[in-house]
């Protein structure tokens, strides 16, 4: 989880390095600028002024920003808050969770800005777009955070709008479950013991691996296993503050979904004909050969063939990137990763 987030803040810092020089190397080419800077010239800014000027958001012609967003020139830079990004985000993912899978199979960034259009009517182009362009600048400025880790991840198309949801919600999910299962205690605390807290992790997240395990004990409180710990501080999960419990786990949800929805697409590709086309018979083959897609069940591809349990044969036949589209939709990955309370059975 640390690697992951360093690897991410080391990007962000070269990419916004490329943008500001992107936009001082195409300043200082102004046309009609003059070394003298004498009366009537028209000389560059100093490349710390321009680096200074907040005001604009520079060009963004790089390959990971989404292309609907990509754009040649600067725009406004509105500083977006925190708040105003993630209302506006969650909003987005309420509404494609009402439309159903299909919706939600449609590129993230590109539904927003189709939306945004929509809304502001026509004539209005140039505002959704700088609007669109505001909330990616906000998403990657915030990105180290695990809310705004997870909507960028959304607006690449890296990630499904289920995870993300997911992701804001699990926290909460395990609070309630713990509540539910350890209670409040004589005290009126949530106090139990650090080796308590830990199984009861363990028995609530099932399909988390022994590495992340050891990485999660590092974010605990120090002291024994016998030390005293407040479940509801440590699961506490805000969008300003959160603990370093959360922090852990909420990145290392982001790894396990990424991880297996990269597993996902190489497999589909793999199996497709030269059409670009996969059969039933032969995606299920492939995925019952691989231990970490060996989960789904026929409803599942039913749903991702687009068809009925009664109707799906051996010959079904459905486009690769629509499939992945479709089962990356649906509610395979919070089965996967999202906490539960086992049953007594």
């Amino acid at each position: 989880a640390e690697a992951m987030l360093r690897h991410r803040s080391a990007m962000l810092g070269e990419d916004a390095l490329d943008d500001r020089l992107t936009l001082i190397q195409a300043t200082t080419t102004t046309a009609g600028a003059t070394r003298s800077g004498g009366r009537g010239s028209v000389m560059p800014k100093p490349a710390a002024e321009l680096i200074s000027d907040d005001s604009w958001l520079p060009p963004d012609l790089l390959q990971e920003t989404p292309p609907c967003l990509r754009r040649n020139e600067r725009t406004r830079n509105l500083w977006f808050s925190r708040k105003k990004v993630a209302d506006f985000i969650d909003g987005v993912l309420q509404t494609r969770s009402r439309q159903g899978a299909s919706a939600c199979s449609t590129p993230f960034a590109q539904h927003m800005l189709r939306g945004l259009k929509e809304e502001m009517g026509e004539g209005c182009t140039h505002e959704a777009t700088e609007f669109g362009a505001n909330v990616y600048a906000a998403v990657k400025r915030y990105s180290s955070e695990p809310d705004f880790l997870a909507y960028f991840l959304l607006l690449q198309g890296k990630l499904p709008d289920t995870a993300v949801r997911d992701s804001k919600a699990m926290c909460p999910e395990l609070l309630r479950i713990f509540t539910s299962h350890f209670g409040s205690g004589d005290d009126g605390l949530n106090n139990i013991t650090k080796q308590k807290f830990y199984h009861g992790l363990r028995e609530f997240l099932q399909n988390k691996d022994e590495k992340m395990w050891k990485e999660l004990v590092t974010y605990f409180p120090a002291g024994g296993p016998d030390v005293l710990v407040n479940f509801e501080w440590l699961l506490l999960d805000d969008l300003y503050v959160l603990s370093p419990v959360v922090f852990a786990l909420r990145l290392q949800h982001l790894e396990e979904v990424l991880t297996l929805v990269e597993r996902l697409e190489q497999v589909v590709h793999a199996a497709a004909d030269a059409r670009r086309k996969v059969k039933y018979e032969d995606i299920k083959a492939a995925f019952a050969d691989d231990n970490e897609l060996s989960f789904l069940h026929e409803e599942d591809y039913a749903k991702a063939f687009e068809t009925s349990v009664a109707e799906l044969t051996p010959g079904s036949e459905q486009d690769a990137g629509r499939f992945i589209d479709l089962v990356r939709a649906g509610d395979i990955l919070r089965g996967l990763f999202f906490p539960i309370l086992p049953s007594d059975d």
